[in-house]
């Protein structure tokens, strides 16, 4: 305080002793009281001013916020915060004692920038407070002279379900009693406590934030609970008098129905009644009564329409105290659920009995209900129960906890919705599968979107797919979770309530796929009602174009969808569901829905449909100018069809149906230049028939109908072979022409020419044919080498022996030169009668078996010894010789190979263990034998540094394939030295063995031949030998050259596997590994050893 003006001064400190003044302007009657908020963003300090005591708010940087208007003019005796900063405590005090009430601790909270009065608790002269504060957060203690309350308050919604399916919930908050909820008569109501004042907000018919409302209701006095009724929406108000009112909510008003006082002691202490619960349908009221010693009991009151008073009934005492009271409805009735300690007792009321609760079950939870848990529910069906409750961000079901980023949870239909940490909505299915993936806490099938930052759920609109949130600032936000409105969109597809469903859906965004994918057979029955209901083109048209192939529910809304899968007939669903919207429009009112159908026959596809939709546009333009009233013009209608696809398209396909006045009026309502089009359709007037259809099909490049409109026409020869050739028809002409027309002989040339021209000699040949041309066809089937058909050929032409000989002897050089030796030795042993040069066609084929039994079959031993035995020595020599040469070179490779490995491995050891550079050998590989130096990559040393580096830059790409080149060629290359002869070694003996393996047949083959010559045993031994001999020296040289380190290494790393995998990462796959069954196909020679023995 400062002179006598009194202007007040607040100093406040920091830890780093900086100071901020918080300068008053002439603010007399500020009193003492001052109180941070906890996260240190507010100072509240209380002021007497002439309208009346008010809560001033500062910032801690001296800015004055607002100020909170207090109702009373009684001394403020303290200001304190909550442990969470929500709650502003203020107690004040009669010091007059002009009141019978002595002190009043009033709790208030704000949101949008508002201050409610949540609380007022009144205590009167026989019992004044000493003192009041907050402890643990969220209780607050309070001194009398006589003696210590304990009050805890949370925001705990006490949620019951009027229906076990879960189709609908209330919401009902107690204590603070911010926040009731009732949808029951599909309201929506909201109500707000704000002191004396009840703010009502009907979220069915409009969405306001607070501290805006649909209406008021003012009372006399402070109100501390409000909750709501089972079923006929009504509201219980209780004050902090313990007098009640039951009022009937409407839209836009209020009806009081009851006006009652419970009955207790006059010194009974402030909230000793808590936890109402209220059943408007047998007229009870239930509620908690905290005792002094700790007990609690449950109090039924029955309400006397004779007297208009409350019956009191003790119904259950326990020890412990009852932290919630819960409705649960079940097929039975009503139930209680009362929480106590650790323990949920389910009840049912007897009502013949009025002074008893008759417990049903008793539910012992371990976790979930510590510290008084919050946003309780509980389902419950005499064998099982479902309890869901929100306990410090940890989500429990059954007492188990399966989600810990929870921060709010509501019911929703048949839905249970979550809003998390992360600022998404879950939206779970209540079925058993989807809770069963709940308790395995697997969220990943369920529906997620996203949500406003610290936004909660607030309640759901009745009759809507719509759900209220609340951002942090106050304001309320409406989103439409997907798997709630599909399923709205469901009932009222299955209700025949279409146009509804469909206003959703546009509402929502909603693929139209969804009205045949959620039941398929149901759609395609009510397709008729379905079109009837809607009435309305525009709309029919936007679900014709959004139909596709796809099912949308095991697709797009695969997680809206976790019991019901639609089911849909592959590949047909678009051209069903179109098919079927034609024909029920037709069949309903062509003239009302003639721009639908055409929509239906566009979205078809293909000019099959563009064309039948020219036909129904057409037969309306008749009917039209018949004096026939359509819905949309046939002009319009066009210019529809104009929109959905190109004029050109249509042009093209009036074009192909031959109406010229049809054309006429497309071409007037496209944007073509009529200097183009119309000379061209006056030149088709004149045309005759067959022929302006040739020029139409032509001109819009249908030539397969051009070309038989053409054939139909005379004297157009010349015409027609420059058509076919320009267009290249070729292919065409075989179905385009007759036998019997007159091309026919003059286009089968013309393909016959093309053929021979592609070198396709078979299929001139063929066609040749079909023109009786059969010398022809013999020399086409000659050049193609195919003897069967040239036999046929020739068998039908009147040849002379000379010339059938010819034709032959060139088939036969041309199959030796095909190497189809088999069929040439056929073809002169039996056809031209030359066995001789038969057996001299499978000696050069080294077909020994089937030279020595022809020359057997023609008794010609003298060829047998003389040719044939004398070639498969020379051929077995050659064998013999070739083995020898490869295994010298086997032999040498893996020699060198195992060496290399024994020089790395000792390599290895003496680097201690650490593998040698391999950058380093890759800069020096060029510096071994056989180098490519390249001379236009040398650098000068003389250059500057600078210039060296503006060198590499310039060359680098120019160089780089060349580069590659090189290095991929020095892989392949087998040169002492260099870095990968390892493994250009293994890819050569991988060759080696596959060549040996692939002589097995060969091998087999001669000396199975060998045997039938006694004198040559010996011969077939020693290559058998050499051979077998080869075979087993690679099998164990195999097991050298790609040991098991190489194929598998092992852990830890070894030196030799080390060794044995360098550079293996630039060897081709194929050869990591060697050739599989090395001595399969040997086993069929065994038989000759044993006949040489």
């Amino acid at each position: 305080m400062q002179g006598q003006c009194q202007q007040i001064k607040i100093l406040i400190f920091n830890p780093l002793t900086t100071v901020y003044k918080l300068h008053g302007v002439m603010m007399p009657g500020m009193g003492p009281q001052l109180a941070w908020k906890p996260d240190g963003s507010l100072l509240a300090t209380d002021c007497k001013t002439p309208s009346g005591h008010c809560i001033m708010f500062f910032e801690k940087n001296g800015l004055h916020r607002y100020d909170l208007k207090l109702t009373s003019n009684l001394t403020v005796k303290k200001i304190q915060w909550n442990g969470t900063g929500d709650i502003l405590m203020i107690w004040q005090h009669d010091n007059d004692h002009m009141q019978n009430n002595s002190d009043e601790i009033q709790l208030w909270t704000c949101s949008n920038f508002y201050w409610y009065k949540k609380q007022s608790l009144i205590f009167t002269k026989d019992e004044p407070v000493n003192y009041v504060s907050w402890c643990d957060k969220q209780w607050l203690e309070v001194v009398t002279i006589k003696k210590l309350f304990r009050y805890c308050w949370k925001r705990v919604p006490n949620v019951s379900n009027s229906e076990v399916s879960m189709k609908r919930e209330e919401y009902v908050e107690t204590l603070l009693g911010n926040l009731s909820i009732n949808d029951t008569k599909d309201l929506g109501a909201i109500t707000v406590i704000d002191g004396n004042i009840l703010h009502v907000t009907v979220t069915s018919l409009q969405i306001v934030p607070p501290p805006m409302d649909s209406y008021k209701i003012q009372f006399d006095k402070p109100i501390n609970f409000v909750t709501f009724g089972s079923e006929s929406g009504a509201i219980l108000v209780v004050f902090n008098d313990y007098t009640i009112k039951i009022m009937q909510l409407n839209t836009t008003s209020y009806k009081e129905v009851y006006a009652l006082s419970i009955p207790v002691s006059s010194h009974t202490a402030p909230l000793t009644l808590n936890h109402f619960v209220y059943d408007d349908i047998q007229k009870t009221l239930y509620c908690v009564e905290s005792l002094v010693d700790g007990s609690s009991t449950v109090n039924m009151y029955r309400i006397s329409e004779a007297n208009n008073s409350l019956c009191t009934h003790t119904y259950y005492t326990t020890s412990e105290t009852i932290t919630d009271l819960i409705r649960i409805k079940t097929p039975d009735g009503i139930h209680l659920g009362i929480c106590a300690g650790i323990i949920l007792m389910i009840c049912e009321t007897d009502f013949d009995n009025e002074s008893t609760l008759v417990p049903i079950q008793d539910i012992v939870l371990q976790d979930s209900f510590t510290d008084g848990g919050g946003y309780k529910y509980v389902q419950f069906n005499r064998n099982e129960y479902h309890i869901f409750s929100l306990n410090k961000k940890s989500f429990y079901y059954n007492d188990e906890k399966v989600l810990n980023n929870v921060t709010s949870f509501i019911f929703c239909k048949n839905y249970l919705l979550l809003t998390t940490t992360e600022n998404q909505l879950l939206c779970i299915r209540l079925s058993s599968k989807a809770l069963a993936q709940l308790e395995l806490r697997d969220t990943t099938h369920f529906y997620k979107r996203s949500i406003p930052t610290g936004a909660l759920l607030v309640n759901d609109i009745p009759n809507t797919s719509k759900v209220v949130l609340q951002v942090p600032r106050g304001e309320l936000e409406i989103i439409n979770p997907r798997p709630i409105a599909l399923d709205q969109i469901d009932k009222l597809l299955s209700q025949k309530r279409h146009l509804e469903a469909y206003k959703i859906m546009r509402a929502d965004r909603i693929d139209s796929n969804v009205l045949y994918d959620l039941d398929p057979a149901r759609f395609m029955n009510d397709i008729e009602e379905f079109i009837k209901n809607i009435n309305n083109c525009e709309y029919i048209d936007v679900i014709i174009t959004q139909m596709l192939d796809c099912n949308v529910a095991e697709d797009l809304y695969k997680n809206c969808f976790e019991e019901k899968q639609a089911v849909q007939k592959s590949g047909t669903k678009l051209h069903e569901i179109l098919n079927a919207f034609i024909e029920t429009m037709k069949t309903i009112d062509v003239n009302y829905f003639l721009q639908s159908i055409i929509t239906a026959y566009l979205c078809k596809g293909g000019d099959t449909n563009l064309e039948l939709a020219l036909k129904e546009l057409v037969q309306a333009k008749q009917r039209q100018e018949s004096g026939i009233k359509l819905r949309v013009p046939v002009d319009s209608t066009l210019e529809h069809m104009i929109l959905m696809s190109s004029v050109e398209t249509i042009y093209t396909i009036a074009l192909g149906m031959d109406k010229l006045d049809l054309i006429m009026w497309i071409s007037s309502k496209s944007q073509q230049d009529p200097l183009e089009y119309i000379p061209f359709l006056h030149e088709l007037i004149d045309m005759e028939d067959n022929y302006r259809n040739f020029k139409i099909n032509s001109h819009i490049k249908r030539f397969e109908k051009a070309l038989k409109y053409l054939i139909k026409c005379d004297n157009v020869l010349d015409e027609l072979q420059e058509f076919i050739s320009k267009n290249k028809l070729y292919k065409l002409i075989m179905n385009a022409v007759e036998p019997s027309n007159q091309w026919f002989q003059p286009l089968m040339q013309v393909y016959v020419d093309y053929l021979q021209t592609e070198e396709q000699y078979k299929e001139a040949g063929l066609v040749s044919i079909a023109r009786n041309d059969y010398k022809s066809a013999a020399n086409y089937f000659v050049k193609a080498c195919c003897m069967k058909e040239t036999l046929a050929a020739v068998s039908c032409v009147n040849f002379n022996a000379t010339e059938r000989n010819i034709i032959l002897s060139e088939l036969g050089e041309r199959l030796i030169a095909d190497q189809n030796y088999f069929e040439a030795s056929q073809l002169y042993e039996i056809y031209l009668d030359n066995y001789e040069q038969a057996i001299s066609i499978l000696l050069q084929a080294k077909l020994w078996s089937d030279a020595y039994y022809l020359a057997l079959k023609y008794n010609r031993r003298d060829i047998i010894d003389s040719e044939i035995k004398v070639q498969i020595l020379s051929y077995t020599e050659n064998l013999t010789s070739s083995f020898s040469t490869l295994e010298e070179e086997f032999r040498k490779i893996n020699d060198r190979l195992q060496d290399i490995r024994t020089e790395k491995i000792a390599m290895f050891k003496q680097n201690g263990g650490q593998m040698f550079d391999m950058d380093d050998e890759l800069q020096g590989a060029d510096q071994g034998p056989g180098r490519d130096f390249d001379l236009d990559s040398l650098v000068s040393t003389n250059c500057s540094t600078a210039a060296s580096h503006r060198t590499k830059s310039s060359s680098s790409s120019a160089t780089s394939s060349r580069r590659k080149k090189r290095l991929q060629q020095k892989k392949m290359q087998i040169r002492e030295g260099t870095i990968f002869e390892n493994i250009a070694i293994i890819r050569r003996l991988h060759i080696i063995i596959t060549d040996l393996v692939n002589f097995s047949q060969t091998v087999n083959d001669t000396c199975s031949v060998l045997l039938l010559f006694p004198d040559c045993y010996e011969r077939g031994i020693t290559v058998q030998s050499s051979y077998e001999h080869f075979l087993d020296f690679v099998v164990i040289s195999s097991q050298q050259i790609w040991p098991p380190e190489m194929l598998l290494p092992p852990n830890p790393m070894t030196n030799e596997s080390h060794v044995y995998r360098m550079n293996i990462e630039h060897l081709e796959i194929q050869y990591r590994t060697p050739p599989q069954d090395i001595k399969k196909n040997w086993k069929k020679i065994l038989s000759f050893s044993k006949n040489c023995s």
